[in-house]
């Protein structure tokens, strides 16, 4: 009966380890090969013009601004109604 529960254990191990995914060993680059990958692939990309550039800066200066505004002026009127529950 022991070697029954040994041989359904040793079944049920190797079971598992079937299951299991098999991880793939990574083939080591040469720097060399590594930055030509990245050339090619940097080469594929498609990069905005300059009339795209400035409009996109122009986007975020603007939103920097407001939002600065915005927070310079919620900072304000916060320090106003501290000063005035803190007086009372």
């Amino acid at each position: 009966m022991a070697n029954e529960d040994i041989k359904k254990s040793t079944a049920v191990a190797k079971k598992a380890d079937e299951k299991k995914p098999v991880k793939a060993k990574k083939a080591r680059k040469s720097p060399v090969a590594y930055v030509k990958e990245v050339i090619a692939e940097l080469k594929k990309v498609s990069w905005p013009n300059k009339k795209d550039i400035l409009s996109y800066t122009a986007t975020v200066v603007v939103f920097i601004v407001v939002m600065s505004l915005l927070l310079f002026g919620m900072d304000v009127v916060f320090g106003k109604l501290l000063d005035l529950i803190l007086l009372i």
